[in-house]
């Protein structure tokens, strides 16, 4: 997939801190730092950017020049907290029954998106498990790198469970090639859908740069090489399951939009 082309700036009231945070972050993405300096994002875009990356004390914004209209990105837990917060209660969680997560796992997240699913993850396999975050983008993946290690949510337990992700910019198909056979528990793919099914805080922004590719045989083979227990994917309901193998498994009620197809690779959790 194609970045955009990115200028970053501030805020227009941003002060030192601020302006130290874009400057990091316009050094990170290999792009151009513009002093705001009162003017309007377009102003100190010019014609050498689609889009402006905000650093503002809220966190980072990114602003598409080309869709006036269209939400910025941002990074946000979004649904996370409420979900972690019914497994709490001893509710349930579709993903986290399709994982069969449990503490100590090993999770790879191949289309980490805004990370919400890694942090339900990554808050189930507790401290002495890990979540490793695959996000093609670039700038998406620094988006929500950022956020993860400087939001700050009212649970202790969640703020830690966001700063154990690892976010990765790389294609997931170039980094499972280099792994070896059940180096993760699990390896999760949510591809981004052709419709949204549900509307969160600052995922509006998110289909603009988000890689729309589609899980492929050759991909699924080396997930499958990979994960040690198990391959979930997020799927609509209604969709047809891909070609390449039947499930084993599916999770998701019939009042649910997606399903989670579960193909099993070896060891089983003793439950």
């Amino acid at each position: 997939m194609t970045d955009p082309r990115v200028v970053v700036t501030t805020g227009v009231r941003s002060g030192l801190r601020e302006r130290e945070t874009a400057m990091g972050v316009a050094a990170e993405l290999g792009c151009e730092f513009v002093p705001r300096l009162g003017r309007s994002l377009k102003a100190v875009a010019g014609d050498a950017a689609d889009a402006v990356l905000v650093a503002e004390s809220r966190g980072l914004h990114l602003v598409d020049l080309a869709g006036e209209s269209s939400s910025p990105l941002f990074f946000h837990p979004g649904m996370a907290v409420n979900r972690i917060r019914r497994l709490e209660l001893g509710g349930d969680d579709h993903m986290a029954t399709a994982m069969r997560l449990g503490a100590g796992m090993s999770v790879l997240d191949c289309t980490l998106g805004m990370a919400a699913d890694a942090l339900v993850a990554a808050y189930t396999v507790g401290p002495q498990g890990r979540v490793v975050g695959l996000e093609a983008s670039a700038v998406v993946a620094l988006i929500v790198r950022h956020g993860l290690a400087q939001y700050v949510l009212p649970d202790a337990d969640m703020n830690d469970a966001m700063r154990r992700i690892a976010v990765l910019n790389c294609d997931y198909r170039e980094y499972l090639a280099g792994l070896g056979q059940g180096e993760f528990d699990v390896v999760y793919f949510d591809p981004m859908f052709g419709r949204p099914v549900e509307a969160s805080t600052g995922i509006a922004g998110l289909r603009r740069w988000a890689c729309h590719e589609r899980l492929d045989a050759g991909a699924f083979a080396m997930a499958e090489r990979v994960a040690r227990k198990r391959v979930v994917l997020k799927m609509r309901r209604l969709a047809q399951p891909p070609s390449w193998r039947p499930p084993d498994g599916v999770v998701g009620g019939a009042t649910s939009t997606v399903k989670f197809l579960i193909w099993e690779t070896g060891e089983q959790n003793a439950d």
